[in-house]
């Protein structure tokens, strides 16, 4: 790909030995309709989760006699949907498409990749079920116990096979931007949770090294492989919305290295109990790491500054267009945030949760929204059933984010300076801001109103796809009147 060229969809093929576009699509459709839909009704059942688990702090008492509805189980139950139910699955799903589309290939192996998907969802129920019966490792986003995080591992390395292979057996042999961040991705986690199993649970190291190792890799699923994979989603469906070449190819190559080299750095917050020069090390990563960030932003914002979209019919551009700002926002706070000073007020407060919801779902859930809504007519050879229900998904999903962020922030900051001072009674701390937790709620049940209208469009297309195959095939079969056999 030149300065001038865009990932944009490979044009129709008059070589036999090509697939084309309709091959691929037939190729890729079952596997990454399971991806998509598995992962919508985990998001569902997350979300909701979510909102039971932010009950206990406005009525304590709710669930006093139900263990596993208690904030210590039922938080992390919620997390680990949206992680490894949503999150990854619809990731893979997206770099699956991608990678044949750019490739010009049909996807290889199949059964290897519903090996993979019922391997990772078997693991991930199982996992589910041991926090709720109370089996958690207490580790940051690793509190999946040991018998169930094999099974997921092995389903991801299923998946990741098979899109190696197909990466292989593409026509088009030049590489695109997003395929560089896809295959980054590809390799990265498998090596991130591999490690952190293996010094976590498999042969736990002593002491602090633990909690070392747990926030390093909640540090790399976050800002690398979440960031590799909407990125890639982001320079592929941009470039194809506005009708133009992304603006620069070498921002976005910069952007990818940068990452490469600096964004696994980090994981432990000033101040934490570990020798000086790992927070110190993280402190300087983020710092470093919001140059690519503002660069990738700045490539978007001029790829579609200008263009004609659709917006008022289509729902497409609304979540791309939206993505990056979430993008650029938490990116510039987790680095600012590593700083001492910065730090010592918004540590372990509602800050933290505030900015991670914004770079996971204002960044990487819109973006994979996005996604959905251009992958699957593709794949089905039909519009989604209402765009209608795509834009308000858009707008609950927006809304949302927009008012949990800004006042669990909000409370984050407050609730960081009242610490700070030990004339203010640690109860009186709690309490101040039920007003803003309240009011985050709000917006933590638009998110859920998207959420359930993503699955509700999802549910009604398949619903039509079916019902119109299956008229088909009765139609085929009944024979005119007075036919003979």
């Amino acid at each position: 790909m030149n300065a001038t060229s865009s990932p944009a969809q490979p044009t129709p093929s008059v070589n036999p030995a090509i697939p084309t576009i309709a091959q691929i699509d037939a190729s890729c459709r079952i596997p990454v309709m399971l991806l998509f839909v598995s992962a919508a009704l985990w998001l569902v059942a997350g979300s909701i989760l979510g909102l039971i688990g932010s009950l206990n702090f406005h009525a304590p008492v709710m669930f006093k006699n139900s263990v596993a509805l208690s904030y210590g189980r039922i938080h992390p139950v919620a997390i680990n949907c949206f992680l490894y139910g949503f999150a990854m699955p619809a990731g893979l799903a997206v770099m699956l498409w991608i990678i044949c589309r750019l490739g010009r290939a049909k996807l290889e192996c199949f059964p290897l990749i519903i090996l993979g998907w019922l391997l990772w969802n078997l693991g991930l129920m199982v996992g589910i079920l041991g926090i709720f019966g109370g089996d958690n490792t207490g580790n940051e986003w690793l509190e999946l116990p040991r018998y169930s995080s094999i099974p997921i591992l092995v389903g991801y390395l299923s998946i990741g096979l098979a899109a190696m292979l197909t990466f292989h057996k593409r026509a088009d042999r030049a590489l695109e931007i997003p395929q560089w961040f896809i295959l980054a991705a590809l390799f990265w986690f498998p090596w991130i949770y591999a490690t952190a199993i293996l010094l976590t649970e498999i042969s736990p190291g002593r002491g602090v090294l633990q909690a070392i190792v747990s926030g390093w890799y909640a540090h790399n699923l976050s800002n690398v492989w979440f960031a590799f994979v909407g990125l890639a989603t982001l320079f592929y469906l941009v470039p194809i919305l506005a009708r133009r070449p992304l603006h620069s190819r070498y921002s976005a190559l910069f952007v990818f290295w940068a990452l490469i080299l600096f964004g696994s750095w980090g994981g432990m917050a000033a101040g934490a109990p570990v020798p000086s020069w790992i927070p110190a090390l993280g402190a300087a990563g983020g710092l470093i790491t919001i140059a690519p960030k503002l660069a990738a932003f700045s490539s978007i914002f001029r790829t579609l500054a200008g263009a004609e979209c659709d917006s008022k019919t289509q729902a497409v551009p609304l979540f791309i267009a939206f993505a990056p700002l979430p993008f650029l926002v938490a990116g510039v706070a987790a680095g600012i945030s590593g700083l001492t000073s910065v730090s010592a007020v918004t540590n372990l407060t509602w800050y933290v949760p505030a900015q991670q919801q914004l770079w996971l779902y204002g960044f990487f859930a819109i973006t994979i929204f996005g996604a959905m809504h251009h992958i699957i007519p593709q794949l089905l050879g039909t519009e989604l059933p209402s765009q209608k229900l795509g834009r308000l998904q858009f707008i609950a999903s927006a809304v949302g984010l927009l008012i949990y962020v800004l006042f669990l922030a909000f409370a984050g900051i407050s609730q960081g300076r009242s610490l700070g001072n030990p004339a203010v009674p640690f109860e009186d701390v709690m309490t101040s801001n039920l007003t803003f937790l309240r009011i985050s709620t709000l917006g933590e049940l638009f998110m859920i109103l998207g959420n359930v209208l993503l699955l509700i469009n999802l549910l009604r297309l398949l619903y039509s796809v079916g019902r119109t195959s299956f008229d088909t095939a009765m139609a085929a079969n009944v024979k005119p009147l007075g036919a003979t056999t």
